[in-house]
């Protein structure tokens, strides 16, 4: 299997995505996760960026992950089951933090696959 991106996720306790420079150091709260994502074995199809849109409830919750933007039936499928995963993997850390009420809110991922061509 081929890893061709990494997604990066950096959650404080109200629910909000940071960048990692902007990641407060004193909050015990905060969750990070990567992980590799790797293309299906023989893939040999379109690549591009798949978008990905989740929720964030009034808990703080991430949830409904959903494919905004399509590339192709395979690599819609990785790019949702990353996210889900990264979720779940999230949504554990929080759970661990005291309850706070966040603002509903929608963000998007994008998740960009790129050919053996074009990493060069």
């Amino acid at each position: 299997m081929k890893y061709l991106f990494v997604l990066t996720l950096f959650v404080s306790v109200t629910g909000s995505l940071f960048s990692q420079s902007k990641i407060n150091k004193t909050d015990s709260c905060s969750c990070t996760t990567s992980r590799n994502i790797g293309i299906p074995t023989g893939y040999n199809g379109t690549y591009g960026t798949v978008i990905i849109e989740f929720e964030v409830d009034t808990n703080c919750i991430y949830v409904n992950p959903v494919v905004l933007k399509s590339v192709s039936k395979e690599l819609d499928e990785v790019a949702l089951n990353a996210m889900k995963n990264t979720i779940l993997q999230l949504n554990r850390c929080r759970i661990k933090c005291p309850i706070k009420k966040c603002k509903e809110v929608k963000f998007k991922q994008p998740i960009t696959f790129l050919s053996e061509e074009d990493k060069k």
